[in-house]
């Protein structure tokens, strides 16, 4: 009997997790369900502006593929996975988050991807 391999696991898995468009974003899928998020975020980067950057990293970190193809013309993630986002975390993918969650996740990320290009300490 052949073992299934980790590639079809995985292709399985992710096929019962995730929602088809995130697996696979469409050409142009709408990117903006709600901008209220973004708005948020701007006003973040207007009262503290040294998370200028770490937000900027965020956004380039989760943009949609292709985004240079579609109207607005901006690297935004799709509607889909900032939905499937805030669901996880808060529950509800209507939920906002406040600008001290915002501002402690986008410093988090910040730093887990400088450890992740550090390399192993031997």
């Amino acid at each position: 009997m052949a073992l299934p391999s980790f590639r079809s696991l995985f292709c399985t898995v992710a096929r019962s997790r995730f929602p088809p468009d995130i697996r696979r974003p469409g050409r142009c899928e709408a990117r903006t369900k709600d901008e209220s998020l973004y708005l948020t975020m701007a006003g973040l980067a207007l009262r503290r502006p040294r998370t200028i950057p770490y937000l900027l990293q965020a956004a380039w970190a989760f943009r949609a593929r292709g985004w240079y193809r579609c109207a607005p013309f901006l690297p935004l993630p799709p509607a889909s996975y900032m939905s499937w986002r805030l669901e996880t975390a808060y529950g509800a993918a209507d939920a906002k988050p406040s600008d001290d969650e915002i501002e402690r996740y986008v410093l988090w990320t910040s730093r887990m991807r400088a450890e992740m290009t550090r390399g192993p300490v031997v």
